[in-house]
C-alpha cells in the first residue's frame, strides 16, 4: 500500500489511518465531527496526496482533452479550469476530473480509485497528437485548506496576496523556492484552496501552514471529508458513481458541454440529452431518525423498490441524516416521500434539493 509523503507526521499527530485508493491515509485524528466542525467555522487542513495527478504537455494537449472529455477544454484559457467526465464509446463514465490550466501543461485531478483506467483510457487514444501523458500522481503531494480564511492564511504563506476568484481558477506560486500550483475547487461549499507542491517538501509546506494558520487551523481526515462532500451533495466517483453510469443519470450536467462537439462518448449524451430525461437519477434524501442507512439499501416508492442508496451520513453541521442514491425518475423531485430500508425496516426520507447545506449570505 502506497503512503503520503507525510505519513509519519499524521502518525505523530494522533491519526487513525486507513485505505483509500491504493494508499494509508488519514481518516480521523481522534474527533471527526470536530474535524467537521473545523471546516465550516474555521479552516481544515486536509492531505489529499493519494489523488490522480495526471499532466498533458505538448502543444496539441488541450485539443487531445478536448476530443476525450465531456466539458470543453479548448475554450479555456491559461488560469482557467473546469470540472469535466471521461466516458467511453457507451456513455458510461470510466472518471471524472477537475481539469487546470497552467502556461505550460494541463492538470487533471480526480479519485485515486481511477488513477489507471484514467490513464490508460487517455493514451488509448492519444495516437497523432503532440501531447505526452505524464502521471505525477507520486511526484507531486496535494494539500487542501478549506474553510473560512483559506485564502489568507494561503496568500501569508506564499507571501503573496491571494484572490480566489472563480471556482476552478488556478494560477502559480512559490514557496521556498519551488513552484507550487493553486486550485480554487469548490466542492464543499467553503473557501477552499488546493496546494499541488513536489512531494519531498511537502512537510515543509504543511508545517508552515500550521504554524500560520495557530488555533484556527485543524488537520481534518478523509472520513470527515466525506461527511462534507454529502452535505454538500457532490457524487463521488466510486461512490456515487461507477462504470454502469453515465453522467446524465449521476446529475453531472456542470460537467458537460452540449455544444463543442465531438467526444469519446458524446452520441449517447447527446441521445439522452435529446430525450430529455434518463430512468433513474441520482438525488438527495432527508432520511428520519439518527442512523444512516448503509451503501446498498434499498429505497421504495409507493411500496415498491425504486433505487438503493449510494452513500449517507449523519450531518454535525445539519443536526439530521442526509444521503444520496439513486431511485426511478417518477420519484425524483424534490419534497416526494419515500422510504428506506433501515435495520429491516422502512425509514420515511423525502427527496431534497442539494446541495443540503449551503453557507449564509
Amino acid at each position: 500500500m502506497k503512503r503520503s509523503p507525510l505519513h509519519d507526521v499524521h502518525i505523530e499527530l494522533g491519526a487513525v489511518m486507513s485505505e483509500a485508493g491504493g494508499w494509508e491515509m488519514p481518516a480521523h485524528y481522534g474527533d471527526s465531527q470536530a474535524e467537521c466542525r473545523a471546516v465550516r467555522e474555521a479552516v481544515g487542513l486536509l492531505d489529499c496526496s493519494h489523488r490522480a495527478k495526471l499532466w498533458a504537455v505538448g502543444k496539441d494537449r488541450a485539443n487531445f482533452l478536448n476530443s476525450m472529455v465531456t466539458n470543453d477544454i479548448a475554450g479555456l484559457q491559461i488560469g482557467q479550469g473546469t470540472y469535466a467526465a471521461m466516458v467511453t464509446d457507451k456513455g458510461k463514465m470510466v472518471s471524472d476530473f477537475r481539469i487546470y490550466v497552467f502556461a505550460d501543461h494541463l492538470l487533471l485531478e480526480g479519485e485515486a480509485e481511477t488513477r489507471a483506467a484514467a490513464y490508460q483510457g487517455l493514451e488509448k487514444y492519444n495516437l497523432g497528437y503532440d501531447c505526452t501523458l505524464e502521471d505525477q500522481t507520486e511526484e507531486w503531494g496535494l494539500l487542501s485548506l478549506r474553510g473560512q480564511g483559506a485564502t489568507a492564511l494561503a496568500g501569508a504563506v506564499l507571501g503573496k496576496t491571494l484572490e480566489l476568484g472563480p471556482p476552478y481558477r488556478c494560477w502559480e506560486g512559490n514557496f521556498s523556492g519551488q513552484k507550487v500550483l493553486l486550485a480554487h475547487d469548490p466542492i464543499l461549499g467553503e473557501e477552499a484552496l488546493d496546494l499541488f507542491f513536489p512531494a519531498p517538501g511537502l512537510g515543509a509546506l504543511w508545517e508552515a501552514l500550521r504554524r500560520e494558520g495557530g488555533d484556527r487551523l485543524r488537520p481534518v481526515g478523509l472520513s470527515a471529508l466525506e461527511v462534507l462532500r454529502i452535505e454538500a451533495g457532490v457524487p463521488r466517483f466510486g461512490v456515487d458513481m461507477n462504470s454502469d453510469v453515465n453522467p446524465m443519470e449521476a446529475g453531472l450536467l456542470n460537467a458537460i458541454s452540449f455544444t463543442k462537439g465531438c467526444y469519446i462518448g458524446q452520441e449517447v449524451v447527446a441521445k439522452i440529452d435529446s430525450l430529455g430525461h434518463v430512468n433513474k437519477n441520482l438525488v438527495g434524501l432527508w432520511v428520519e431518525g439518527d442512523t444512516p442507512p448503509a451503501a446498498g439499501s434499498v429505497i421504495f416508492g409507493e411500496g415498491k423498490k425504486t433505487g438503493h442508496i449510494t452513500s449517507a451520513a449523519h450531518s454535525p453541521t445539519l443536526g439530521r441524516v442526509v444521503a444520496m442514491g439513486y431511485v426511478h425518475r417518477r420519484f425524483r423531485e424534490p419534497g416526494q416521500t419515500i422510504e428506506v430500508e433501515l435495520d429491516g425496516r422502512h425509514e420515511k426520507a423525502e427527496v431534497a434539493k442539494t446541495p443540503f447545506y449551503r453557507r449564509a449570505a
